[in-house]
């Protein structure tokens, strides 16, 4: 990641417990909509644990996998297994305590970034950066 996302620009919704999917839920129906007009526009669910061993991410995996009945769903949830006391720092999440949002191009750099539910205007400030910058590509 991100040169593995299937998008241009893609929205990444990072998670961290699983009360928080609710959250990350109200992302999913705009995201897809948007991604159903926009081509290169893709969408990914990161829900993230801390790093384990090969057969534990596996279990961990196939577990989740089955847990999600929706294809799509399946083909855009990517679980993360890895340190998160770095992996929060390097992207500014201060806390597990909310859900992280981001517009990434395909080379990695943040174009967007914000916390926290779905909301209009954070809607029209998606819209908005992605509209424009897909002008002449």
């Amino acid at each position: 990641m991100p040169e593995d996302f299937g998008g241009e620009f893609n929205l990444v919704v990072v998670a961290f417990k699983s009360e928080q999917q609710a959250l990350v839920d109200t992302w999913l129906g705009p995201a897809r909509e948007l991604a159903a007009r926009k081509p290169n526009f893709r969408y990914y669910e990161l829900p993230t644990i801390y790093e384990a061993s090969a057969l534990v991410r596996f279990w961990i995996d196939n577990g989740m996998r089955s847990g999600i009945s929706d294809k799509t769903a399946r083909e855009t949830t990517i679980t993360l297994s890895l340190d998160k006391e770095e992996f929060r720092p390097a992207l500014d999440m201060p806390s597990e305590d909310d859900i992280y949002v981001f517009l990434v191009d395909k080379e990695g750099r943040v174009a967007w970034r914000t916390n926290g539910v779905y909301t209009e205007d954070k809607r029209q400030e998606i819209e908005t950066l992605v509209a424009w910058q897909f002008v002449g590509r």
